[in-house]
């Protein structure tokens, strides 16, 4: 769902402007910490203090460390749910998920780094790894 907009202006109003900025500060704080840190040895304290915001406000947007390292996969499966159903019914069905995934190709080049710190962190923790499946099965639904 699209964040609200001002009347009359097509723009997101200054509280949802702010809550994008918090959200992104909470990410990016968190990204640096766990390339610097490693995921185990990053605490939450530690991304709301890099963040400058209280652990209660993290709560508000992330409900875990897992959440903030996948905090674009929900938007990312979206699109590809929307792309892949936007394809004709007559297309084969793996043209259709093909097609689908590059709609999302221009994402990886952006978001390269992100990606790989997401991959070596998803090889070295179990426990990214299994929040990591669970949300691949989400896209394994989609398909479905």
């Amino acid at each position: 769902m699209p964040p609200p907009v001002v009347a009359g202006t097509g723009t997101p109003g200054r509280r949802e402007r702010h809550k994008a900025r918090t959200r992104r500060s909470l990410e990016e704080a968190a990204l640096r910490l766990f390339a610097r840190r490693g995921f185990d040895d990053t605490t939450i304290e530690d991304i709301t203090d890099a963040a400058d915001v209280s652990p209660r406000t993290f709560f508000r947007y992330f409900a875990s460390k897992e959440d903030v390292l996948f905090a674009d996969h929900a938007q990312q499966i979206q699109r590809f749910a929307n792309a892949l159903s936007a394809r004709s019914a007559d297309e084969p069905v793996l043209a259709s998920i093909t097609e689908a995934l590059l709609t999302l190709a221009d994402d990886y080049e952006e978001k390269r780094e992100r990606y790989l710190l997401r991959f070596r962190l998803l090889a070295s923790f179990p426990g990214v790894a299994a929040h990591g499946m669970e949300l691949q099965a989400k896209i394994v639904d989609v398909v479905a």
